[in-house]
């Protein structure tokens, strides 16, 4: 404890993450070498969902049930299309990213299927080169949550002619 001179023996797990290479930033000086040893007991590298693409299906039919439950709206299925352009771009913010796009996209949806245009938002990034993807010089925001809900309450408020009920209704939530 705190302040305390007795020494009280403990059995912990630390579990650690990160998106920079530890090992090269702790041969940099840039990370405690002795933090890096310590907490490289055991090492699960995942790879980017880039390199990955056989989970986008999945994880986007578990982001779909959560949402649709969670905002109780009745969307069954994702059309093929949308499953589609989403394994054709790299997705640089990982499951994240594509748990924002599924919120945004159910928060979209008005009929029981997702289609291409509940993810306008999101593939506009996608659309400026001839392959659909996004051209090395490119760089991408990813937005916060917060920002991610400001975005959403503009694009409603464009939608309806700045009439805030009719925003409210398009974004399935009370005015």
């Amino acid at each position: 404890k705190i302040g305390s001179s007795k020494v009280i023996d403990v059995d912990v797990r630390v579990i650690a993450a990160s998106n920079k290479k530890l090992e090269d930033m702790a041969n940099e000086n840039k990370f405690r070498l002795d933090l890096f040893h310590r907490l490289s007991i055991f090492v699960i590298e995942i790879l980017p969902l880039r390199e990955r693409i056989e989970d986008i299906p999945i994880l986007m039919e578990y982001f779909l049930n959560h949402f649709t439950q969670k905002m109780n709206k009745g969307i069954l299925k994702i059309d093929e299309k949308v499953i589609e352009i989403i394994k054709g771009n790299p997705i640089p913010g990982n499951v994240r990213q594509l748990r924002n796009c599924m919120e945004r996209a159910v928060i979209m949806c008005e009929g029981d299927t997702l289609l291409p245009e509940h993810f306008k938002m999101e593939t506009d990034i996608y659309t400026n080169n001839q392959n659909g993807g996004p051209s090395k010089n490119e760089s991408f925001e990813i937005l916060d949550l917060e920002e991610n809900e400001r975005k959403l309450i503009r694009i409603a408020l464009e939608k309806s002619d700045n009439n805030k009920s009719k925003a409210a209704n398009l974004l399935n939530i009370s005015w």
